[in-house]
């Protein structure tokens, strides 16, 4: 009991919010001085923290949920699972979109982790009467291998290779009225991502622990049909080629007591230009996908009740960025491990 309850103490169940993609991943370890200098590279932020390993020891390990979009650095011991459902609201100038989204992950072994992400969602568009019902949005899946788990204090983080696939399967064209705006992508897209963690006991005996997520995104064109999440119009055929798309997010967790915990994630994303082209009526019809840029913050507090089970209540907040509207995303989650 003592040895899972310290792998989950160092591992969060997320393998990527687009609150937010997936082939086979390489097992095999990097060359120790290969892997030492990518982690260093991965680090450096976290390397700005200082060091508190002579500091007095906790009374208690706390049990941490996770920040709210950050994941682990680390992975699940093998044979063990960890569920974490959210559910969330989107809310905008333009409308809103209630949704949930699950993680469901698995130890393969003490350094693979694979899982999925189905998620579920409901659109409504301000000053619309058109409100669908909850629908299936595109699912995730995930793998991520670990290279180096690390210990409280110690200068080298905890870090992984993650890789992600989504699949179209949310509704994407073929849309109704104008105030139907579908939930889905209608491409694969594959994730590639590193993931760093390190956890420092400061001298007054709590826990600050920092995380570190770096991933690229590089979805793959979409064929549409008719009205589609992209602004095309009715008889419309042709395709969709978004950009690619690249976030950074950097968390913090301050340990209050054992079963709470303060979170709060700092993250930036870029996505790149892109372009629709088709035929309506046989005339040409084509149009720019815009670069954005975006940034914002997620502050959020843990509570969990016992090592195995938690709760986590946030708010993720994004700033008005270039090509980018503002919202406001209250969510709930429930991390249950087993």
């Amino acid at each position: 009991m003592r040895t899972k309850h310290r792998f989950r103490a160092s591992f969060r169940g997320r393998a990527r919010t687009g609150l937010i993609t997936n082939e086979t991943m390489n097992p095999n370890k990097p060359n120790g001085r290969a892997a030492r200098v990518a982690a260093l590279a991965l680090a450096l932020p976290l390397h700005a923290l200082p060091a508190f390993a002579n500091a007095p020891n906790p009374a208690q390990e706390a049990w941490w949920t996770g920040p709210m979009l950050a994941s682990s650095g680390g992975t699940l011991p093998q044979g063990h699972v960890l569920a974490e459902p959210y559910l969330f609201d989107q809310r905008g100038a333009s409308g809103d979109y209630a949704g949930s989204l699950t993680y469901l992950l698995y130890g393969a072994t003490d350094r693979l982790t694979v899982g999925l992400i189905p998620t579920f969602g409901a659109e409504h568009s301000k000053g619309s009467d058109f409100r669908r019902r909850a629908g299936v949005n595109d699912l995730t899946l995930s793998a991520q291998y670990n290279i180096h788990r690390a210990k409280i204090g110690e200068a080298e983080p905890t870090w992984s290779l993650v890789l992600q696939q989504s699949l179209p399967t949310g509704r994407f064209d073929r849309l109704g009225g104008d105030g139907d705006r579908g939930i889905g992508s209608g491409t694969f897209a594959t994730m590639i991502g590193l993931y760093a963690q390190r956890s420092d006991v400061m001298p007054n005996g709590h826990i600050l622990r920092t995380r570190i997520n770096l991933s690229y995104t590089m979805p793959h064109g979409a064929r549409l049909h008719d009205r589609s999440v992209y602004g095309t119009p009715d008889g419309f055929r042709g395709t969709a080629h978004p950009g690619d798309s690249a976030l950074a997010d950097l968390s913090v967790e301050y340990s209050l007591t054992r079963n709470w915990v303060l979170a709060t994630d700092l993250f930036a994303r870029r996505t790149g230009a892109g372009e629709v082209t088709g035929q309506t009526a046989g005339v040409l019809w084509s149009a720019s996908l815009f670069r954005q840029r975006s940034a914002g913050i997620a502050p959020a507090v843990e509570y969990s009740w016992n090592a195995d089970r938690g709760i986590l209540l946030g708010v993720r907040r994004i700033f008005p960025g270039h090509n980018v509207a503002p919202s406001w995303t209250p969510a709930v989650a429930f991390n249950a491990y087993f």
